[in-house]
């Protein structure tokens, strides 16, 4: 082959249009399936990092109700978690952790740093050690020892410098000291994000109340001979002696998978789709590559039927071409490399799945295997049917003087149709499902809300009222200058306080009551629980629709109150009118007063469940939220809030300010960036399709000359020939957009777990995207026609 390989590089340094335009093809297809492939070994191939990461397991629940689904995201009750500790035999290890932060290090308002609570067992279940120092002990798991913290390897890098001497040295997280006692290794970052770890001390060991309920996440070291089954099974038996404390899931299912499953299985649909598309874009690259070296072996007809009158047997003639297919796709394979190493950090930063943030991908010996073995499979794919049809050369009619500059068969012209065909196709495919995300798009974003986002800055105060403003009169004092400071801002019409803001999940749950009803069993009792202070429903645009909403007259000395959403009338009252009903929430009996429209708490794509509002006045604390309602752009505002909150106390300089609007945009974030990443990909698809199309047909045009020319000889006219060249264009569309449309009724439906109010055969997106690929693509068969309609036939006929 080597002679092979050198006489193609001579014949490919001929050509430097065709070799660059093939090559940059290539590089497109195959770095686009690199950089998938990348993310993708990275995140579902590659094992966790610690020993026999098969046997650990994440333990969580999962109801049937989505929306309590979507709550818990594989947390589990801390009650079904102490069960389990003690009295699983399935695990030899079970641990207990939950995210925390971000923290204020080394001094109130400074640094936050975010970080991990988790139980004493949870390193060793892990098989981690630490690189200095030790981990927690029983006493300090308990809560009864000083504050302590174990610190990450960048943390520690970064703060103190690799000072070996930092364990016994005191930090301060939330304005309280804790000694560091040891430091993880460089390679330990979990959960994705931690910085420091702290010991989870404090979960309720008795009483069983339903709104003393903790959430947790459970981690667990299979014991030897024990599968999964088994251990799910035992799980199941167990949670029955915790479910009376389990107010949002006592429908749940024990939820057992793999860590690296829970940590990365969401991803897996998404990546795999995505992967779906690349690879139609190479098959369409390919197909557009093998259409112009068809091209190129028709040109080269003469050189052909020389060898083999030399001597030169089929094999021969197939190996010298496949020999330049395989160089083009080693080129172009090589460039592609560029695509993931310039890519890859835009790639996950764009990325639509928050799994893939703390993920390291990087280019390494498997990915560059994978690009090898690509180039070597595409080589032969797009090498073949060239090859096939330049080896049987016509000798006679390649011999003569200008079989070289248009010889063309019936063959040589249907297998460049075909590819032409398959190209369409493709294309229609990545279109359709690009159209479907894009519809399900503009699906989500017309959902009602139930409030007015516009003009609404957001304010979260909450870790600094978590370690400064505790319940009590500093607490009280402290919003109510930062109250007061924001509403004198010029073009602020109104300022609310609340628990959370809308989409940001619930701050609290329980079991509610209405009048006299028996306590349920079933968690159809179950409701949000959240304080608002009366300028709530007006700062935020949310409807009263019956009775009032909250005054200044609902003092915590007054009676006590409430206002419920439509969708707790609905459940609880059969949609009728909740006002002078009862509600007891919390051991409270409360007067309901008002009625709201539903506000959408758990994402736009998750329907509004049961809510019970207090006035922030009779919560006994204040909720650390704060919502303005502003008549200026609310982003002009963002830099006078900051001000007005440190003027009120330096300390709270970390106060997270956001435009509502622009902050209610990210939820969904990924819903557009799939639609964004997979538009990309089908746009380039398309014009790959296009091109392809228009070399056909310029091809066509070309070869046609003769004929051409006769027929304007005959009379025909200008608009003859332009209709004749579109029409030929417009059949391979038809039959490549049918063939596309069948394979998308099939392909399409791996997206209907990522559509939102669109099926994956919608009617609408089947009918206007096989339009406009018809469009594009007869557009693109126009430019070779219109050259067409300027034969001059008798520059056709000359050589006649």
């Amino acid at each position: 082959m080597l002679p092979d390989l050198r006489y193609a590089l001579r014949q490919l340094a001929r050509s430097p249009g065709f070799t660059l335009v093939a090559v940059l093809t290539l590089a497109l297809g195959a770095g686009a399936n690199s950089l998938l492939f990348s993310v993708i070994y990275a995140v579902l191939l590659r094992p966790l990092p610690y020993p026999d990461p098969d046997r650990i397991l994440s333990v969580g629940l999962a109801p049937e109700d989505q929306a309590s689904a979507r709550r818990l995201g594989g947390q589990v009750s801390h009650w079904a978690y102490l069960a389990w500790q003690d009295e699983s035999r399935s695990f030899a290890e079970l641990a207990a952790y939950r995210q925390a932060g971000p923290f204020d290090a080394d001094r109130p308002g400074g640094e936050p740093i975010t970080g991990a609570y988790v139980t004493r067992r949870f390193f060793a279940l892990l098989g981690v050690q630490p690189a200095l120092g030790r981990t927690f002990t029983a006493d300090e798991q308990q809560g009864t020892g000083p504050g302590v913290v174990l610190l990450s390897y960048g943390l520690w890098q970064r703060r103190f410098g690799g000072d070996s001497g930092v364990v016994g040295r005191t930090m301060i997280l939330d304005g309280e000291p804790a000694t560091i006692v040891g430091v993880l290794p460089a390679s330990f970052g979990f959960p994705s994000g931690a910085s420091v770890w702290r010991p989870f001390f404090g979960l309720p060991t008795s009483g069983g109340k339903t709104w003393t309920t903790f959430f947790v996440r459970v981690v667990g070291r299979l014991a030897p001979g024990v599968g999964m089954t088994q251990a799910r099974t035992e799980l199941t038996g167990l949670l029955a002696h915790a479910k009376f404390s389990l107010p949002f899931v006592r429908d749940a299912a024990v939820d057992v998978m793999t860590l690296h499953e829970r940590l990365y299985g969401s991803t897996r649909p998404l990546l795999l789709i995505l992967l779906g598309a690349v690879g139609f874009l190479l098959l369409i690259a390919c197909a557009n590559v093998a259409s112009l070296l068809v091209a190129r072996a028709a040109v080269r007809q003469r050189e052909f039927a020389i060898r083999a009158a030399l001597g030169a047997g089929r094999h021969r003639l197939m190996r010298q071409l496949l020999a330049e297919s395989m160089v083009l796709a080693i080129l172009g394979a090589g460039a592609g490399l560029v695509v993931p190493a310039l890519g890859l950090r835009l790639f996950m930063r764009a990325a639509p799945l928050r799994a893939l943030q703390g993920v390291d991908v990087h280019l390494d010996a498997v990915v560059l295997a994978f690009t090898t073995g690509l180039a070597v499979l595409t080589g032969v794919a797009f090498g073949v049917a060239p090859a096939l049809a330049a080896s049987h050369p016509r000798l006679v009619e390649g011999l003569k003087s200008r079989a070289g500059q248009a010889g063309v068969s019936a063959h040589r012209a249907r297998l460049r149709e075909g590819l032409v065909v398959t190209e369409l196709a493709a294309a229609l495919v990545l279109l359709m499902g690009a159209g479907l995300l894009t519809r399900s798009l503009f699906t989500l974003l017309a959902v009602d809300l139930g409030f007015d986002p516009g003009h609404v800055v957001g304010v979260h105060l909450g870790r600094l009222s978590s370690y400064k403003y505790r319940q009590g009169p500093a607490g009280t004092v402290f919003y109510a200058a930062v109250l007061d400071r924001l509403a004198a801002l010029p073009g602020v019409a109104s300022v609310a306080v609340a628990d959370i803001l809308p989409l940001e999940g619930f701050a609290r749950s329980g079991t509610v009551r209405v009048d006299d009803a028996a306590p349920p069993t079933d968690g159809s009792g179950d409701a949000a629980l959240s304080a608002v202070s009366p300028e709530y429903f007006k700062t935020l645009g949310v409807p009263v629709v019956r009775g009032r909403p909250f005054t200044s007259a609902d003092r915590a000395d007054g009676a006590p109150v409430a206002i419920v959403n439509a969708a707790f009338a609905r459940r609880f009252l059969g949609g009728g009118d909740p006002v002078g009903h009862r509600v007891i929430a919390e051991g409270a009996k409360r007067t309901i007063v008002g009625e709201t429209k539903d506000v959408l708490q758990m994402g736009r794509d998750a329907s509004a469940t049961p809510q019970v509002l207090v006035p922030a006045s009779q919560a006994g604390y204040t909720p650390g939220a704060i919502a303005i309602r502003t008549k200026l752009d609310p982003e002009r505002l963002v830099e006078p809030v900051r001000r007005a909150i440190r003027e009120a106390d330096p300390d709270a300089a970390d106060a997270r300010v956001f435009a509502l609007e622009s902050e209610l945009a990210k939820s969904a974030a990924p819903q557009r960036d799939s639609a964004l990443l997979l538009g990309a990909f089908a746009t380039v698809a398309l014009v790959l399709a296009a091109v392809g199309l228009a070399g056909v047909m310029a091809y066509l045009v070309a070869h046609r000359t003769h004929e051409i020319g006769v027929r304007v000889a005959l009379g025909a006219g200008r608009g003859d020939v332009l209709r004749l060249v579109v029409l030929e264009g417009a059949r391979l569309v038809v039959v490549g957009a049918g063939i596309g449309v069948i394979a998308a009724l099939a392909v399409t439906r791996v997206l209907k777990n990522l559509l939102f109010g669109v099926t994956a055969t919608d009617p609408l997106t089947f009918v206007v995207v096989p339009l406009l690929l018809a469009a594009v693509a007869v557009g693109a068969a126009v430019v070779p026609a219109r050259r067409a309609m300027k034969v001059d036939p008798m520059v056709a006929l000359r050589h006649e």
